[in-house]
């Protein structure tokens, strides 16, 4: 390494990262997640020496640890019992080590994930500032503090809720052929569950990797906070995250109203009851209401009468408007205010019989719309 041409190392990297741009992203989402060791161990480290490098440790507290450990039924010590001991209640900081390991391998820990565990603890080790380096104890001890408080505890209950859902999508839509979880996996878990609940987080790290090649093949297993915001941001962008409660402002109630009513009469018009409602639906009606194009917003009472128009079951009219079975954009919903005002010949009389070709709406099945055949497709 000592005879390396510096400046033809720098220039093998660069030359690295502009021919693999991700490499990139995946170096800062490193530093990310190191940064978030730091912050997740805060506690231990505000009580710790920061001027040392080792903890001074009570030795009374380590021999109650060892004696807490002789009576437990797990093999929890890895390495020289009383150097384990000190460096467990170094890293505990303030919180005492035995009702940590009491929480986590008890039936009061709503994660199992530290009860089944089989291997040891390994002993933890101090940075700089006193705060335990990341690891198996670094983050049951985070665990343990988050769950003290009531919302806290809501987050460590979802963990592995989220890595489950997270497994099952990159081995539905992942390019990786192992998947197991990691210690990493549930910092990362839990610095997205103080964001994003468990629903909503898995969801948008299903479309993501569903519908985002880029996505599909860089996520390899439960994303990194900055990497879920990045993902998240599409997922918005999309439609797919939009909740009519937290987005739709004023519009709350008629948005709902009116995603009822489209799923209520495009079932009616498919036959088969009552179709999903979708994000995208909520949001497309909200720039609707809104007039979020620049345009003028429209009423409630204007868009529900559009509604009905395009979803007439003898009109024939939704196959000019609708594409798979979401709320139609708001440019196709204005061609349809224009047409329906003037009377257009997007009727089935005006279509002719000549036109039976496929239409695209929603579902699994073909649906009869007057003489005209809906091939109905899922979403």
């Amino acid at each position: 390494m000592a005879n390396l041409d510096e400046a033809e190392l720098a220039a093998s990297i660069v030359a690295a990262f502009e021919a693999r741009p991700e490499l990139i992203e995946r170096l800062a989402d490193a530093v990310a997640g190191r940064i978030a060791e730091a912050l997740a161990a805060g506690d231990s480290a505000r009580n710790s020496h920061r001027a040392e490098s080792t903890w001074q440790t009570d030795e009374t507290r380590v021999e109650t640890l060892l004696e807490w450990v002789r009576t437990s039924p797990k093999k929890l010590i890895d390495g020289d019992r009383h150097a384990w001991a000190s460096a467990i209640v170094g890293a505990s900081g303030a919180s005492d080590p035995r009702e940590v390991l009491e929480w986590a391998l008890g039936n009061d820990c709503a994660t199992s994930h530290w009860r089944s565990r089989e291997a040891p603890i390994p002993a933890p080790h101090p940075t700089r500032s006193g705060a335990p380096k990341a690891g198996p104890y670094s983050q049951m001890l985070a665990e343990f503090r988050l769950a003290e408080s009531e919302s806290g505890a809501v987050i460590v209950a979802g963990i592995d809720r989220l890595i489950s859902a997270v497994i099952n999508t990159v081995r539905t839509y992942g390019v990786v052929g192992d998947v197991t979880p990691t210690t990493a996996w549930r910092r990362n878990a839990m610095a997205v569950l103080r964001i994003r609940d468990v629903e909503e987080a898995s969801g948008a790290i299903s479309w993501a990797m569903k519908h985002k090649p880029h996505w599909k093949s860089n996520i390899q297993g439960m994303p990194t906070e900055r990497t879920f915001q990045k993902l998240y941001a599409d997922y918005r962008t999309a439609g797919a995250g939009f909740d009519p409660v937290r987005d739709g402002g004023e519009h709350a109630e008629a948005i709902k109203e009116l995603s009822r009513g489209w799923s209520c009469y495009l079932g009616k018009l498919l036959k088969n009851g009552e179709v999903p409602v979708r994000g995208v639906t909520y949001r497309r009606i909200w720039e609707v209401l809104t007039g979020s194009d620049g345009g003028a917003s429209m009423p409630v009472a204007d868009v529900k009468a559009v509604i009905l128009w395009i979803l007439a079951p003898d009109a024939g009219r939704a196959r000019f408007y609708v594409q798979g079975d979401d709320f139609p954009s708001i440019e196709k919903i204005r061609k349809a205010m224009v047409d329906m005002a003037s009377g257009s010949i997007r009727t089935r009389s005006g279509i002719g019989a000549g036109v039976n070709e496929t239409n695209t709406l929603a579902g699994d099945s073909v649906a009869a719309v007057g003489s005209t055949t809906v091939t109905v497709r899922g979403i």
